[in-house]
């Protein structure tokens, strides 16, 4: 390969020498603050947002203060919502849950809140204190969701039996409470009935023992609380089953294993005493019975004691 040649270059000339790079020196660096000089520094710009934050909330209180004087007395919470309002804060939405008997109206009337109201001029505790009034719930809980959302959810009661006294119908629950006095129509098939003065705060006890036998329970019509100690059961036989008091768990266990061999739940009988746990008093049918008018018959006016009768064995049926 032939050798190229510089033609500006002489035959055995030096090479040119370049012109020295040109270097700037480095600049000197600034002198880094101090660890104290630092915190100063946060110091003050911390210092300096919390003065704003507290100039903006006086701004703010002394402008609801000038609105509540000049709107004769309004409440702050009232005004305090109409101004944030116009940012949005209105309700758009109100949900509930958990009313199965409670009508929606009747909570947005105790909740004194609809749509458009402003969101944050609603008083929880207020509107949680007045649902809590209304007869079917049990509990309740308001809470607001910003910016539009009021959520309510409810727990409502669950009666176990009609209470009837003086005349009067009740639903009531486990703990005795009075449900209401209104639509127990709907549940006087399906409920217990319990009557007499202080039935509603003893029934939870008896009831539960009849649940564990259902072939009492699903013949018992109705049980009459007596003189505020005991219990009679009226059997859609037509007996009244005299309970002992305190004692009702061994006295049903009796009755249960003398329906089993005796079928004396299918008898004529009129009374059928258990209040002695070595002795069965029973007496005969001489009328329709109990199970005629359970739920008419006045309970203050049934009798402490039942009327005496000779005891007797029972016998083998036939």
């Amino acid at each position: 390969m032939p050798r190229v040649s510089d033609p500006g270059r002489r035959l055995g000339a030096p090479p040119p020498q370049l012109p020295p790079i040109a270097r700037r020196a480095p600049a000197a660096l600034p002198d880094r603050p101090g660890r104290w000089k630092l915190m100063a520094r946060r110091w003050r710009r911390g210092l300096r947002s919390m003065m704003l934050a507290v100039l903006l909330v006086m701004t703010l209180g002394a402008g609801l203060l000038a609105a509540n004087l000049l709107t004769g007395g309004a409440g702050l919470r009232d005004q305090f919502g109409m101004a944030t309002a116009r940012l949005g804060f209105r309700i758009a939405e109100i949900r509930i849950d958990g009313n199965a008997k409670t009508t929606r109206e009747d909570i947005v009337h105790r909740l004194q809140a609809d749509l458009g109201t402003p969101t944050l001029a609603v008083s929880l505790d207020h509107a949680r204190t007045a649902i809590e009034g209304l007869p079917w719930v049990r509990a309740a809980r308001v809470e607001r969701v910003l910016p539009d959302m009021i959520h309510v959810t409810l727990t409502e009661r669950s009666p176990v039996a009609l209470w009837q006294n003086q005349g009067r119908f009740v639903l009531i629950d486990r703990s005795g409470k009075t449900v209401t006095d209104g639509d127990y129509h709907t549940f006087a098939t399906s409920l217990p009935l319990v009557v007499g003065p202080g039935a509603e705060e003893a029934a939870v006890a008896l009831l539960d023992l009849l649940a564990a036998r259902p072939d009492l329970q699903s013949r018992m019509v109705a049980a009459v609380r007596v003189g505020g100690r005991r219990w009679n059961l009226c059997m859609n036989s037509g007996a009244d089953v005299l309970l002992p008091e305190g004692a009702e768990a061994i006295a049903l266990q009796r009755l249960s294993e003398l329906q089993a061999s005796k079928q004396v739940l299918e008898r004529p009988l009129r009374e059928i005493d258990l209040r002695l746990p070595d002795q069965l008093r029973i007496r005969a049918q001489t009328d329709g019975g109990c199970s005629r008018a359970p739920d008419t018959r006045p309970a203050s006016t049934e009798p402490t004691q039942a009327p005496a009768a000779a005891p007797v064995a029972p016998r083998k049926a036939t």
